[in-house]
């Protein structure tokens, strides 16, 4: 991951926007814990700079469908 990635990742989280782990991954559905307050079809940024949208909202979690090559990791932000 590129040094700009890490800063604008790191700036995102600095400004108080949601941030959650990954608690689960299936192929490119991912579970996350700790996005709320989310929209349905949010954009998200992962920490290794990928994108994804939520799909849907639970009460506790979100899922969201990961856009990128590399697969993500539970434990990522």
């Amino acid at each position: 991951m590129s040094v700009d990635t890490k800063r604008n990742f790191q700036k995102m989280v600095d400004d108080g926007k949601p941030v959650g782990e990954v608690i689960a991954v299936n192929n490119f559905l991912v579970e996350i814990r700790g996005m709320q307050p989310v929209n349905l079809h949010s954009l998200l940024i992962f920490e290794d700079g990928s994108k994804g949208f939520v799909n849907h909202i639970l009460e506790d979690r979100v899922m969201a469908l990961h856009l990128g090559a590399k697969a993500v990791k539970v434990g990522m932000l």
